[in-house]
Parts: C-alpha cells; structure tokens; sequence
C-alpha cells in the first residue's frame, strides 16, 4: 500500500478537488467484504489534516490490482483494470464534455469523482461520505430501487445516443475507440470454456431439481448452454444489426454501456432515514464497459438481480419508465424531436428480447456470486490466487474465480435460477 500512495501523492491528488487542505495522516483499510468485490482490491483511505486553521478529514476509495500475480491472471485483472482506465480517463470525459456544450439542465452525475486512473491504480471519492449506502446482493433490488437504477442508465445510454447522432465521428474515435468488449471475444473462448461449463452444470441440476416432472426446461437451458454458448454471448454484445422474429432487420442502438449492473456496482442515496425515498444513485465499477446495445445492461439487471414475482408485476412499466427518462434526458441534450427516431419504444422491446438470452447467460455467474454467503467467496486481500496454473489457463476446473460453483448453491440462488429459466421458456425467449 505505502508503494502505491503516500501523503504526498494524496495531496496532489486533491489539489483541485479540495484547495488549501493540507494533508497530515492517512491510513487504509479493505474497503468491501468477501463477495462483494471480485477483480480487484478495494481500500478505504481515511484522510486527517488542516484547511487554514481547522481540522479537516476525509476519505477515498482506492482501487489496485490483486498483489498477486496468480491472481491477477486467473481473473484477467489488468484487462479488465485497463479498460476501467479508458472509462474514466476517456470516454467519459467526453461525454461529459459533450453533455456540458450541450447545455444539459439535468446532467448525468451518476459516477464518482476520479482523482486518479493509471495503470495500476483508480482513486475516487468515497460515496459513503455524501450518504450513499449499497442495497442487500443477496436479497436484490425492489421496483423503487429499480426506478433509481434504470433512470440513471437511461441519461448515461442518452449521452451516448445524442453524441452518436450529433457528432458521430467523436463518438466512434474518443468513446467507442476506449473501452472495449474484455469478455465475450472470440480469442476468450478458451480461456472462460471450463469455467461456463462448470457455471452451465451448476444451473442444469438447479433446474432439474425444480421441475421433476418435465424436461422442457432442462432441455432447454442445456441446449442454450451448449458448446456454441460462449459464442452466442460474443454475437449478442457484438451485434450492429439484428432481425425481429419477423425477419425484419433493424440497426441495434449502440451506447456506452456500464457493462456490470448487478446490485454491488449501484449505490444509493436516501432522504432521511426512510429507505423507500431515493434521492440519488450512483454506478460504480466500469471495469466491463462496452458499447453495445442499453438493453445488455437492462437484462443484466432486471434478470441477475430481481424476483420472479417482481418482474411480473413491474417489468412492463420499468421498461416504460426507462424509456420514458431515455426521452426526456435526449430532450435535455436537444434531442428531443429525433427520440424516438433514435431509440423507439418498440426496438427497446425487440432488443429485451433478443438480449433476454444474454441476461440468463450473465445469470448463470451472476446468481450464485450475488446469493452466496461471504465465507463462500474468496478473500482477495488474503494474497492467494483464485486459481492459479494451468487451471487459470482453462483446465476442466479452471478458470474458477472463486469456487462459488462447486459449492451447495443458496436456497435463494436456486430460486431465482430456475424460476428465471421457466420464465424465459415460457416466453419464448430462450
């Protein structure tokens, strides 16, 4: 830690955010629990020093590398570090920048401050100081909670779609040419092979388990989890163009996506003490940023993070509730006579549709990560490799993050898999 900060690289790193704070003391801690965080290690700095004559404090978050080498191969840290870094050091700046030429009267604030992103470590302010809390991964996220979250992707997803059409050029060298896809690529098949197959068997007995009677369900989900499964997810977040079950080609909008949306990467902030009024929310982790289709992100989170019983009574209106943010935040950006030309009601249900199959195949590593009990996941801070060797490199065991998948699944994770799995069937989604 001393090699990677000190007070006086803190106190350049805050020279403009905070002018005339001189720092005297700082100390880290781990800044989250085992489960809640898997690719990098997280610290809480805990500043003390003088502005003039009187005390001052503070706290940032600085987020690092795994220490070990073992550990940074067998989870792709560094690519996935790098592409955090082009996020914040480039493709969100221009955004930013496009939103303020733009005059946006309500403009996305929705990330963190970033003080630093290099290459081997991202300092940024810490939320909780301004109040902001994380919900419960285990238990998910509500309609309220939803709302928050899904207003907030619509003004990011609008930033990308008024640039596009205002300024198509910029867009695709300083926002599409920073991040880029660090998962679902052909080149990655291998590597991530054993590691899905283990994800497909773990999913496959949860729904065998649940419905005894019928193999429709099962059938199902082992011919979408087959060995054409990883290339499926590379032609779904690559897609420029798909067709409707009409056979009617249309162009997939293309955004800026988050990349991640599960609960621990939204935090949120509440007025006063009651829990159902949401004042702000907040995305963290952009270290899976894409560009792609928003409904990548939508699927993501209304399939990975959410009941059964909660999509059928709510779906239809959050997907209304999106659009309708998406329409006024384009609005705001003076594109508001061209928003449904940009993003129509009926495409956002298309692209659902279509991307409903990569939400179930994001669920089947995201359900048993955000149901499982901390002692389950692995200590990152602890110095030892996930998974080290040859089985990082894609053996029959490997590359397993965390051994999540051979341990006992939750009551909870194996409830929302195969409730999630017969609702996609019955839908005809999958």
């Amino acid at each position: 830690m001393s090699a990677m900060l000190t007070t006086e690289s803190l106190q350049r790193l805050i020279r403009d955010s905070h002018p005339g704070v001189r720092l005297a003391w700082f100390e880290a801690t781990e800044g989250s629990g085992r489960g809640d965080n898997y690719t990098a290690v997280l610290y809480r700095v805990q500043a003390r020093g003088w502005s003039g004559e009187e005390p001052w404090k503070g706290s940032f978050i600085l987020k690092a590398l795994p220490e070990n080498p073992e550990t940074r191969e067998a989870y792709q840290s560094e690519s996935l570090f790098r592409n955090e870094v082009a996020f914040y050091t480039r493709a969100l700046p221009a955004l930013i920048d496009f939103q303020s030429r733009m005059g946006a009267r309500s403009p996305f604030r929705g990330v963190p401050q970033c003080f630093r992103a290099d290459g081997d470590l991202i300092v940024l302010e810490d939320l909780r100081c301004r109040g902001f809390r994380m919900a419960d991964r285990k238990v998910g996220l509500d309609a309220a909670h939803l709302e928050a979250a899904l207003a907030l992707l619509a003004r990011l997803h609008a930033l990308s779609l008024a640039m596009r059409a205002s300024e198509p050029r910029r867009f695709a060298a300083v926002v599409a040419g920073a991040v880029r896809e660090v998962m679902f690529t052909p080149e990655n098949e291998a590597w991530y092979r054993a590691y899905y197959r283990s994800a497909s068997r773990a999913a496959c007995a949860v729904v065998g388990d649940a419905f005894p009677a019928t193999d429709a369900y099962l059938r199902r989900l082992r011919a979408f989890a087959d060995d054409g499964f990883f290339q499926r997810m590379v032609d779904l977040v690559s897609a420029a163009t798909a067709s409707d079950p009409g056979g009617q080609r249309y162009d997939v909008p293309l955004v800026l996506c988050h990349g991640d949306c599960w609960t621990n990467n939204i935090m949120f902030r509440y007025s006063g003490d009651d829990d159902d009024r949401i004042a702000e929310a907040c995305l963290l982790d952009f270290q899976m940023a894409r560009v792609g289709s928003p409904a990548l992100d939508l699927a993501s989170l209304l399939y990975c993070c959410t009941s059964r019983e909660l999509r059928r009574a709510h779906l239809d209106r959050l997907l209304e509730h999106y659009h309708g943010c998406l329409r006024d935040a384009l609005a705001d950006l003076g594109c508001g006579s061209a928003a449904e030309e940009l993003l129509p009601i009926s495409t956002l249900r298309r692209e659902m549709a279509r991307c409903s199959r990569f939400g179930l195949g994001i669920a089947l590593d995201m359900i048993p990560i955000s149901t499982c009990d901390s002692d389950v996941a692995p200590d990152l801070y602890g110095g030892e490799a996930a998974s080290g060797g040859e089985a990082a490199k894609g053996s029959e065991d490997g590359p397993e993050k965390y051994d999540l998948l051979k341990a006992p699944p939750s009551e909870e994770g194996r409830r929302r898999m195969s409730e999630l799995v017969q609702e996609l069937v019955d839908n005809g989604f999958v």
